[in-house]
Order: C-alpha cells, then sequence, then structure tokens
C-alpha cells in the first residue's frame, strides 16, 4: 500500500472513533500497514500517579508492561526524555544524540530488547499544560525500522495522539471554556504585564476598585483562587498570550 494512503485510511478511521478502543482498533491498523510490530502512544507519567486523564494506549509485551510500571519508567524512560529535546520523531538510534546516556539508559533498552523490543521511531506529542507524551512505533527484537514509513508515522502519530486528547478529554471544548468580558481580558493582560490594580486602573481610565472586581469576577468564572492560577488557565485555554508581553 502506498504510504500516503495509509495515512488517508487512518483519518477516514478517527473521522467515526467514538472510543478508546476504536482508537486502539484504527492505531493497530496503521501500525500493521506501515509494517511496524507495536505501538505505544502514552503520557510520561509515573503509571503510580493519580491522573484520571493519562492517555496511555499500546500493544506491547505484557511481561514489559509489568517491568515497566514496576520500575515507574514513566517519567525516566529514555525514549520518553529525549522526546523532550526535539520536535521531530526520531529513531532510537539517535539517542545518544539528543540526551546522555547513562548505564541506567542503556540498560533500560536491555530490558526491552530481553522483552522482544528491538528498534523503533518516537514522535513527540506535547501540548502547553498537559504532561509530556509521544507515539512510539517498534519492531520486534532482529527486526529492521521500514525507513520508507518514517515520513508518515509522524502523520498517523499526531493525529492519533489528537484523538487521544478528545477522547480523554484532556480540555474543555471552546463551547465549555469560561467566557472572559473585554474588560476582564484586558485587566488580565495588564496584570499579566506586572501592572498593579492602580496602574492598570490609570492605563484603563477607570477606578482601582473596578480592576479587583473585574479581576475577582474573572476568577470566579475560572473558579480559581489566586490571579497566578487565573493567568496562567486563561493562558493555557487562549483566552490570554503570550506575545502579548511584546506588546507591554
Amino acid at each position: 500500500m502506498k504510504p500516503f494512503q495509509i495515512v488517508d485510511d487512518f483519518l477516514a478511521a478517527l473521522a467515526t472513533v467514538g472510543s478508546a478502543e476504536g482508537l486502539r482498533v484504527a492505531l493497530d491498523a496503521a501500525k500493521s500497514a506501515m509494517g511496524f510490530d507495536f505501538v505505544a502512544m502514552t503520557h510520561h507519567c509515573d503509571n503510580g500517579e493519580d491522573r484520571p486523564q493519562m492517555i496511555r494506549l499500546h500493544d506491547y509485551p505484557r511481561a514489559w508492561e509489568f517491568q515497566f510500571d514496576r520500575q515507574r519508567l514513566g517519567p525516566r524512560d529514555p525514549v520518553h526524555r529525549a522526546s523532550r529535546a526535539t520536535l521531530l520523531g526520531f529513531a532510537w538510534t539517535e539517542l545518544g544524540r539528543l540526551i546522555q546516556m547513562s548505564a541506567a539508559d542503556r540498560a533500560v533498552l536491555a530490558d526491552a530488547r530481553h522483552h522482544g523490543i528491538g528498534e523503533g521511531f518516537t514522535v513527540p506529542a506535547h501540548v502547553p499544560g498537559e504532561p509530556n507524551g509521544s507515539v512510539s512505533f517498534a519492531m520486534m527484537a532482529g527486526r529492521s525500522l521500514p525507513h520508507d514509513m518514517l515520513a508518515i508515522a509522524p502523520l498517523v502519530a499526531g493525529h492519533a495522539f489528537e484523538c487521544g486528547r478528545r477522547l480523554w478529554r484532556m480540555r474543555p471544548t471552546p463551547a465549555t471554556r469560561p467566557m472572559l468580558t473585554p474588560r476582564q481580558r484586558e485587566c488580565l493582560n495588564w496584570v499579566m504585564r506586572g501592572k498593579s490594580d492602580w496602574e492598570t486602573s490609570q492605563i484603563m481610565g477607570c477606578k482601582p476598585q473596578t480592576v479587583v472586581r473585574h479581576i475577582k469576577q474573572a476568577r470566579e468564572r475560572y473558579g480559581v483562587d489566586k490571579r497566578t492560577s487565573l493567568l496562567i488557565r486563561a493562558l493555557l485555554d487562549g483566552t490570554l498570550s503570550l506575545a502579548d508581553l511584546d506588546a507591554a
């Protein structure tokens, strides 16, 4: 099958996916069509953490899954750490270029090979405000990567992870996000730039009490108690932008 036909078929399958199981089936089909033996889509979290929204979907051998979780490798796995150092997909043979490999890192890879996992190709999947993640395609030990498919693997991985974010409800939809008034947003913009309530009031031509009220109402809309939390939430959902700081 031609590479981009695989992508087209995968996107068509995703259009009908409404559950994690449906995503697993679609991703497994794309993985096989590309010639890979394994696929793992996950956030890089410790499996012992209480993270109900953590994306985790893979078909690695159960014995390796048990070993991985027992050692709590989620944040420490060398492949996961390397994915934080690049925006591009990378073969596992490139790990030494991306991170400093320790004896413990090499032991993790050797242990994976012992469990039947050989070469691999990982695509980083990071969204600000959410745990780091990735999608990895891997081969059984002793088998080579399908190099002719590495150009489309990031396309499949990106769409798969985005579908996972939707299914795992990583963020509220725009329709359910808090909506600030123009004046509330303007106040927050000046607070983000380090202005005091008095300075903000002078810039906006209103009383300091009015600024305090606008910010209080914005906090209530977001359900947070602190201004810092309000700014973080507004930045993460796109209500504010760090680019606004350049205009300060």
